[in-house]
């Protein structure tokens, strides 16, 4: 995708409380941001510093849950809503599978694509994430 045509796909959308937005440049690193950085950042550089190759995927959604803002992010068997220190996974249900305590690399990760129960992470307390839940049942 060229930069003009990424400029053209981020403006032309309505991405309302989106506030996560993964970039990837020609080296495959991904950048974290938000869709108004995204476009600044589009407008203030040059085709030749562009490169070819980049694309971008919107990852999170700012959502209120319990009252508490998090970024959500949707995933095949429910979602995850993540706050600085704590990422809920839900089944499609909205039934809540268990919680894990996060670091700043896991919040990376997750943002990135990562899957915590595909990927068999554990929640912290040494519990396998899995589709069958995990952690202690009162909080389930």
């Amino acid at each position: 995708m060229t930069r003009k045509e990424m400029i053209e796909a981020l403006e032309s959308e309505n991405f309302g409380s989106v506030i996560a937005v993964i970039a990837l440049d020609d080296n495959s690193k991904v950048y974290r941001c938000t869709v108004e950085e995204q476009l600044e950042d589009l407008r203030d550089m040059d085709d030749e510093s562009y490169g070819e190759g980049c694309d971008y995927a919107i990852v999170a959604e700012a959502v209120q849950h319990n009252g508490i803002s998090k970024l959500e992010m949707s995933r095949p068997w429910g979602c995850i809503r993540m706050d600085r220190n704590v990422a809920e996974c839900y089944d499609l249900n909205d039934d809540l599978l268990g919680t894990i305590s996060l670091n700043s690399e896991d919040c990376d990760k997750l943002i990135a694509g990562a899957d915590p129960i595909e990927d068999g992470w554990e929640d912290g307390c040494g519990s396998s994430c899995s589709l069958d839940g995990w952690g202690q049942e009162e909080s389930r």
